[in-house]
């Protein structure tokens, strides 16, 4: 298997699509700079402080309340919940570290 490095990737001008592969191909669109499509929406929350009073053997909602970026505002910091938007139903990957 061959590995491309580059450090930017550009369409020409006056084009909106960047197709990868001549046949089963896939295409990426950007819209005004912004990556669209796969892996979409995204988010990135985290706690804004400490949490306390975490009993053990217990069930405790994490209290992500502070957000990186959330593409589609579909975490509530104030629930802690994240709701797949209308229309974006699909498989979703989530990852705690």
């Amino acid at each position: 298997m061959s590995k491309i490095l580059v450090d930017t990737i550009d369409t020409r001008s006056g084009t909106t699509n960047l197709t990868i592969g001549s046949t089963n191909s896939s295409t990426v669109t950007f819209e005004n700079g912004a990556v669209t499509g796969h892996m979409y929406p995204a988010f990135s929350v985290k706690a804004s402080s400490d949490q306390t009073g975490i009993a053990d053997n217990s069930i405790t909602l994490a209290q992500l309340n502070s957000e990186d970026y959330d593409t589609d505002s579909a975490f509530n910091t104030s629930t802690y919940k994240f709701t797949v938007p209308s229309g974006k139903a699909g498989k979703y990957y989530f990852m705690v570290k």
